[in-house]
């Protein structure tokens, strides 16, 4: 996933486990993480193994999931920062 570092609002992002009630930006609103993951078909035991990826309290990516519409990349970014995930086999 590629951010760009000027819309990001801290200098240190966080992975975390998911939380009651997380919320990720879309194009078209938010949605839950719960909500996204069912409409995925993601396994329940995937669930909880894969980290959500934060700006401050703002959910910027959850890995092989969903990523936010927050720090995208467009005509204006000068500095881009790449974030990649390897899962464990």
């Amino acid at each position: 996933i590629c951010l760009d570092v000027q819309k990001l609002t801290t200098p240190i992002l966080t992975a975390r486990p998911r939380r009651r009630g997380d919320k990720i930006h879309l194009k078209v609103g938010s949605k839950s993480i719960s909500d996204v993951l069912t409409d995925r078909k993601i396994a329940h035991g995937l669930r909880d193994r894969l980290p959500v990826v934060c700006d401050g309290d703002c959910i910027l990516w959850m890995p092989e999931v969903v990523r936010s519409d927050y720090a995208r990349i467009d005509a204006q970014t000068d500095q881009i920062l790449e974030l990649q995930w390897t899962r464990d086999p």
